[in-house]
């Protein structure tokens, strides 16, 4: 019983790591609308309130601070793409262990 209540759990850690860039691609998709309908409002503000307008030096900041966040963002999915393979691995390997124990 106890063991077979471990696999149980064991396989719901590894489905949902197996999940994990399905639930990315589905937040970056998600992202990518939000920004899309955040540029047609600014396209929208502007035309009404052109004084607001970023400078060019203030836009080319902000693009700058943009490909900052994306180059810190890649790094991070990097290493925890990593971290992900290594806890799929050892919860392969757990329940390697568990099935022994079970003879399932």
């Amino acid at each position: 019983m106890f063991w077979d209540q471990q696999l149980d759990v064991a396989n719901s850690k590894l489905q949902w790591e197996l999940e994990e860039p399905l639930r990315l691609a589905q937040e970056e998709k998600e992202w990518e609308e939000y920004e899309r309908e955040a540029r047609i409002e600014d396209v929208d503000f502007y035309k009404r309130y052109p004084d607001l307008r970023p400078t060019r030096a203030e836009a080319a900041a902000e693009a700058l601070r943009d490909k900052a966040d994306r180059i810190e963002e890649l790094e991070w999915r990097r290493e925890m793409e990593i971290d992900r393979k290594k806890s799929i691995a050892d919860i392969r390997r757990i329940i390697q262990y568990i099935t022994s124990r079970t003879g399932r």
